[in-house]
C-alpha cells in the first residue's frame, strides 16, 4: 500500500479450503465437478466498494474473468466464460482512497463508532448493525486474515528461491 503501484492495485485474499465441513447452502452444479463450500474473500483496493459485502456467486474462474473482462480477452473455457466477475465489486466512480497502513505496535483503538454498518447486497434492509457482531468474532477474523496473508507471503518466497 505504501508503494506507487497502490493506486493500481487490486488486492484479493481467498481461502482455497476453510477446514469446515458443513454448509447449509448446497454447492451449485455449474459444470460436471460443481462448486465446492462456501469460502471467503476479501478485496482490497482504492476503488473497492466502502464498508460493503458482496452475495454474488463467484468461483476461483471469476480471477481469470476479470482478467479477460478488463483486456478485452476471449474465455479460455465454458468455466470462466459463465463466471461472474469481480469487476462489479470495484467503484471506478469514486475517488480512490488513499491507503491505509497501521502500525502493528500501534494499533488503533477499536471502538463500536470506528465501524458503523456495513452495506450488504442480500437482505432487505440496506445495512447490518455492526455492534451486533461480538468482538471475538472479529478478532478472529484478523487473525485469520494475518495467518492467510502470512502463508501467501511464505509461499510466494518460496516459489521465487526454486
Amino acid at each position: 500500500m505504501q508503494s506507487q503501484y497502490w493506486k493500481d492495485s487490486a488486492i484479493f485474499i481467498v481461502w482455497d479450503d476453510w477446514g469446515g465441513f458443513y454448509d447449509h447452502v448446497p454447492p451449485p452444479m455449474v459444470d460436471q465437478y460443481g462448486l465446492g463450500l462456501r469460502v471467503p474473500a476479501l478485496l482490497i483496493s482504492p476503488y473497492a466498494r466502502q464498508d460493503y459485502v458482496s452475495h454474488r456467486l463467484y468461483e476461483f474462474s471469476s480471477f481469470l474473468t476479470l482478467i479477460e473482462d478488463q483486456f478485452g480477452l476471449k474465455a479460455l473455457t465454458n468455466r470462466d466464460l459463465n463466471a461472474n466477475s469481480f469487476g462489479v465489486e470495484f467503484d471506478f466512480s469514486q475517488t480512490p482512497r488513499s491507503p491505509l497502513v497501521l502500525d502493528p505496535n500501534n494499533p488503533p483503538a477499536w471502538t463500536t463508532s470506528t465501524v458503523t454498518s456495513v452495506t450488504t447486497t442480500q437482505s432487505t434492509s440496506s445495512t447490518v448493525n455492526i455492534d451486533s457482531v461480538p468482538l471475538p468474532a472479529w478478532a478472529l477474523l484478523v487473525g485469520a486474515i494475518g495467518v492467510a496473508a502470512a502463508a501467501m507471503i511464505a509461499a510466494l518466497a518460496v516459489s521465487k528461491r526454486g
